[in-house]
């Protein structure tokens, strides 16, 4: 009998060797585990319920309608076979504990973290380790300089720099050329007047299919499709038209 090095993925360890070279069973098991890197369906920029457009408003904040909120958002998740999301909720990380719990209890991967703009414009994700506390996510922001009364300030700036100046510099150029453009946000289609707005969608596909896009609605801002359609996905899409509807009514 002697003694011989065996190297297996990730692992150096030894074995001892007889007449019929019986591996020990907790060796013999990393045969059966699936080597090397795999691939997860994935959503990286997933808001929160704070999200104006999040269903049901106003947003909950007793403690058992947060946990049970969380768990059914995550759940509509995982039935679309998503297994890793990542939080990224504007400036905010006030529920990421409610939905790492949810995410703990129906076996689903969760990257907390949050979405700054920055001094250009540019839009951020920044996830983090799983583990990371919301405590240190708020030093991070803090340390961004975004406390959270400058974030909720921040919100109101972007929507009022969005309506001053791009709007008005669109509705004066649109009389002599067109403009094509792709938006989270819902001041520049409605209160930009936008004459033609398309809601796009994608159907479920099955595993390694390609997912099918579809025209979910068209047509003018007076559309009540349209209309639907941009409250549910745009940001700020239910007070962009109260804003427009007292603009005319003025």
């Amino acid at each position: 009998m002697r003694e011989v090095p065996v190297e297996l993925p990730c692992l150096r360890t030894f074995m001892t060797t007889d007449s019929d070279l019986t591996l020990q069973p907790q060796i013999a098991a990393l045969a059966d585990e699936r080597p090397g890197a795999v691939f997860l369906r994935a959503d990286l920029q997933v808001h929160t319920p704070i999200d104006p457009q999040f269903a049901p408003r106003p947003e909950p904040t007793a403690a058992n309608e947060r946990v049970e909120l969380a768990r059914r958002y995550l759940g509509a998740a995982k039935e679309r076979g998503i297994e890793l999301v990542g939080i990224t909720e504007h400036n905010d990380v006030s529920w990421i504990d409610e939905l790492r719990s949810a995410a703990q209890e129906l076996g689903i991967h969760l990257l907390p973290g949050f979405e700054v703009e920055s001094a250009e414009g540019v839009h951020v994700l920044c996830l983090f380790d799983p583990n990371t506390s919301v405590e240190r996510l708020e030093e991070v922001l803090v340390g961004l300089d975004l406390t959270r009364a400058k974030r909720s300030q921040k919100r109101l700036e972007l929507n009022r720099f969005i309506y001053d100046d791009i709007v008005t510099r669109l509705k004066q150029a649109k009389s002599s050329r067109q403009f094509l453009i792709a938006t989270h946000n819902a001041n520049i289609p409605v209160l930009g007047d936008a004459e033609q707005i398309v809601a796009l969608d994608a159907r479920e596909a099955a595993a390694g299919a390609r997912v099918k896009s579809f025209v979910r609605a068209r047509g003018s801002i007076d559309s009540s499709d349209v209309r639907a359609a941009a409250e549910q996905i745009l940001e700020g899409g239910h007070e962009a038209f109260v804003l427009r509807q007292a603009k005319y009514q003025a």
